[in-house]
């Protein structure tokens, strides 16, 4: 039997609030005064958890904290906002809390409003207690921090929800992020990636919080970009950009399909490749794609392209290693 709006909303805050439980019994320190908001498309705003600590003022203090959650609702609508963490602009009697608002991910095509707010939770939560998960002014410190946000995000959805490839393809796939512009900062590609390598290797669901958070420190380490390339990347992918923002739509077409390929196939570079094959491989995108090229000889062509590139570049990948090893140790032999 299909749940009915407010049946979802309910179960909702309920997962959001047990989830918040946990990782505030985790990290009592970094979580101190947390009060977790569910933004909804109606006009109530729900308080979904609220630090032990701190209950007895959000007791009496009921018209600011309706106050706060206006605020910061209104602000979360008007800027297609669906994480929101704000660590030093609302007090409740002199007393600093630490706000978290989720409402359901504007950009998702896929996923439900649990999964969505669960996923913005864990990501704001990821931000407050890993090493470098607080926003730097300097670019290269910011994706580092939605690097270290998302790898802890990404490992606890695999305790909650089990190892699933299509949520990896959906929420790790924000290639978007530096192909459309929308923010080159949260293009974490390389996590995800390396989450989904490791998935295969360790049981991530068997790790503490303490030590999910201690691996999520060292792939985002490891494996975030530097400005340099977070730039190239931006750059090359300007023009594209540029016409998806004149087209003034919030959703892509093949004419940004058509595009994106231009752009992959103008620049003979791996990271530039990497980011505009990851954006067509988004599973709704690749999908059409797949359908478009039974007909039409054009996107055949593009799909052909795309596969044999990347043949190439795991065969370049490999040479360059026996290389490596070679100059490490002249007895091996390279192929």
């Amino acid at each position: 039997m299909q749940k009915s709006l407010m049946e979802e909303f309910n179960e909702t805050a309920r997962k959001l609030n047990e989830i918040a439980t946990t990782e505030h019994d985790a990290f009592p320190e970094k979580l101190k005064n947390l009060i977790v908001f569910l933004i909804l498309p109606f006009s109530n705003n729900t308080v979904v958890y609220v630090a032990p600590e701190i209950a007895d003022l959000m007791i009496k203090n009921p018209i600011a904290i309706k106050k706060i959650a206006k605020r910061i609702a209104d602000h979360m609508r008007d800027n297609n906002i669906s994480g929101l963490a704000d660590n030093n602009s609302y007090f409740l009697e002199g007393i600093k809390t630490k706000i978290i608002a989720v409402k359901e991910n504007p950009f998702s095509s896929y996923y439900t409003l649990e999964i969505d707010t669960i996923t913005s939770l864990l990501h704001e939560i990821g931000h407050d207690i890993t090493k470098k998960g607080k926003a730097f002014i300097t670019i290269s410190r910011r994706h580092h921090a939605e690097c270290s946000a998302d790898t802890y995000a990404l490992l606890r959805l695999i305790q909650i929800y089990g190892k699933r490839t299509d949520f990896l393809e959906y929420y790790g796939n924000n290639a978007d992020t530096i192909v459309l512009g929308r923010s080159p900062i949260h293009y974490t590609d390389n996590v995800t990636q390396e989450i989904k390598q490791l998935s295969e290797k360790i049981d991530i669901a068997t790790l503490s919080l303490h030590k999910t958070r201690k691996l999520a420190e060292k792939i985002a380490k490891e494996n975030k970009l530097d400005k340099k390339t977070l730039k190239k990347i931006s750059k090359a992918f300007l023009p594209m950009r540029e016409a998806f923002k004149k087209s003034d739509r919030e959703g892509w077409d093949n004419n940004d399909l058509q595009n994106c390929l231009e752009v992959m196939q103008e620049y003979n570079d791996p990271d530039i490749f990497k980011a505009g094959e990851r954006f067509l491989s988004r599973p709704d995108i690749k999908k059409d794609l797949e359908s478009m090229a039974k007909t039409e000889p054009y996107w055949k062509d593009a799909l052909t392209f795309i596969e044999n590139h990347k043949t190439n570049l795991v065969e370049d990948h490999k040479l360059l290693l026996q290389k490596q090893m070679a100059v490490v140790n002249p007895t091996v032999q390279q192929r």
